[in-house]
């Protein structure tokens, strides 16, 4: 998961998946973003924050979760 509260949020995030993970597709569950992101060989998955303010999200929410299809 990666939060932020602050809609002003423009950075970059990698969160270490593991070595399971490498090279593998991840969605995002809670649907907010629709991109899919690739971890890289070491299991490294770059997460783009951009944050928004819509009724549900002040800031950034991405719960990242391997892709099934």
């Amino acid at each position: 998961m990666v939060a932020g509260n602050n809609p002003e949020l423009d950075t970059t995030v990698v969160v270490d998946m593991g070595q399971k993970h490498r090279n593998q597709w991840f969605v995002d569950a809670m649907g907010y973003h629709g991109e899919r992101l690739k971890t890289d060989k070491d299991g490294l998955l770059t997460v783009n924050v951009k944050g928004s303010e819509t009724v549900d999200v002040d800031g950034y929410l991405g719960v990242w979760v391997p892709d099934v299809k």
